[in-house]
């Protein structure tokens, strides 16, 4: 994994668990699975710009937060 893609996996899940939300959660709030939001966050896969707009407003965090 490269460290552009390790930063967004540990960003996300950071953002997630900020906001006491657990992958089965964010699969509800996004209608994404949980093994998909899985592999975002382990660094396996990266979403696409559909995914990762609904998974910024499911955290209410702005998508670019994903990658700083």
């Amino acid at each position: 994994m490269d460290r552009f893609t390790n930063l967004f996996a540990q960003n996300i899940r950071i953002c997630r668990k900020l906001a006491s939300t657990t992958q089965t959660d964010l699969s509800a709030l996004t209608g994404i699975t949980q093994n998909q939001i899985y592999r975002y966050e382990s660094g396996k896969q990266m979403p696409s710009c559909l995914a990762l707009s609904k998974i910024a407003k499911a955290l209410s965090v702005d998508p670019g937060q994903f990658f700083y």
